[in-house]
């Protein structure tokens, strides 16, 4: 899985002072990375969607109204 002097990235699981042992994840680093990068995939999403919601000047109902003296 790793070599000898080999970098990887790693989240502390658990620490055992007494079997002076350290439990490591590194699919935990990778399930992090990946659960941002979707956060942030929904977060632009969702900033496209808001910035496609027509405003009241886009809106064709809402310009025929205002001309007709109704708005």
């Amino acid at each position: 899985m790793v070599a000898i002097g080999q970098e990887v990235q790693a989240r502390v699981q658990e620490i055992n002072r007494r079997q002076k042992r350290i439990s490591l994840s590194m699919r935990a680093v990778e399930e992090a990375a990946e659960q941002s990068a979707a956060a942030e995939d929904m977060a632009a999403f969702k900033s496209q969607q808001d910035s496609q919601i027509p405003t009241e000047t886009d809106n064709a109902m809402a310009e025929a109204l205002r001309r007709a003296g109704l708005g």
